[in-house]
């Protein structure tokens, strides 16, 4: 018999809602992550082959109340690491395996517009002034200058920050320099990791999938505004954690990625809670003092664009995976 697989340390917490136990038939209409938890084997067509298991759904079915069990952990534990802030990473700190950069209001989100809509590279600038000069390395015709300081286009660029900007008219076979507030300035902390990838909740579950191509530790940098925590990423960074859990990784997570898993789990009670999310956010309250609203709902809609962006930080380069 195979061993049933559970991604937890030690404890789950299974609902049953639904049962027929005359006809021994059983839905698992959902279950409550309990410490990184989730079922990695398919439970309905593995139930009958565990009839202890099978007593336990029994004696819990009355009341379809929830119920606890312990059971030891058969699958290899891997490193999540969340950073709230870019300054948060240990100096001198190498990155193994793959960092995700977030920065949903809206860089990240941008970005990966840029490429789905056909832009050749994006070449991510922390400064202004390195922008301009990295500008007179191409030809005008074959490259766009993008990005903005405190939510406002950067005079003399050709685009802002807004990703409803960027359409396939406008960047497409062209290269986009591209400088943020915060955005680029996070991305460039993660230059020691051996893969940097930008995620949004665009592309959020090609993101998870870049992600279990690689068994290494993960790293999920949080932009911020200003040096303050935003809640957006942290939103963000939660739904990586469960759509990873939900695919049955065992996580080892720190605090900083518990706390934005259960801010994930709460604001997705409502079924327009990660719109809402970020209208509230500080970065949502920024953009709609700048009339920008319209942009906090196009960052807000979940897997509508099915590009990874990854960063070659030796040539300074971001191209689709």
């Amino acid at each position: 018999m195979a061993p049933l697989r559970i991604s937890t340390a030690d404890v789950l917490v299974v609902l049953i809602l639904e049962s027929n136990a005359a006809r021994n038939q059983f839905t698992l209409c959902g279950f409550v992550p309990v410490s990184n938890v989730c079922l990695t084997c398919n439970f309905l067509d593995n139930l009958r082959e565990y009839p202890e298991l099978q007593t336990m759904i029994l004696s819990a079915i009355s009341g379809k109340r929830s119920f606890l069990m312990a059971i030891d952990p058969t699958t290899q534990t891997r490193q999540l690491t969340t950073y709230l802030l870019p300054d948060l990473i240990p100096a001198n700190q190498k990155m193994e395996g793959s960092a995700v950069v977030i920065d949903i209001l809206r860089a990240s989100s941008t970005i990966c517009m840029a490429l789905e809509s056909g832009a050749s590279a994006v070449i991510p600038c922390e400064h202004i002034e390195t922008a301009q000069l990295t500008r007179k390395d191409f030809d005008d015709e074959t490259v766009l200058m993008g990005g903005e300081r405190q939510g406002v286009k950067i005079e003399g660029f050709d685009l802002g920050n807004s990703p409803r900007d960027y359409t396939k008219d406008v960047v497409g076979n062209r290269t986009l320099i591209f400088s943020t507030t915060n955005g680029t300035r996070a991305l460039h902390r993660c230059q020691t990791a051996e893969r940097v990838a930008i995620g949004c909740f665009l592309n959020r579950s090609p993101i998870v999938n870049w992600l279990q191509q690689d068994a290494g530790p993960i790293h999920m940098v949080c932009a911020g505004t200003d040096g303050k925590i935003t809640l957006e990423d942290c939103l963000f960074a939660g739904a990586v954690a469960e759509g990873l859990i939900s695919r049955g990784e065992q996580l080892d997570m720190n605090d900083a990625t518990r706390l934005c898993l259960n801010l994930y789990h709460m604001s997705i009670q409502h079924s327009e809670g990660i719109l809402l999310r970020l209208l509230e956010s500080q970065g949502g309250q920024n953009l709609q003092h700048l009339s920008m609203q319209e942009d906090v709902a196009f960052c807000a809609q979940v897997d509508v664009l099915e590009n990874v962006p990854v960063w070659d930080s030796g040539l300074n380069r971001i191209n689709n995976d």
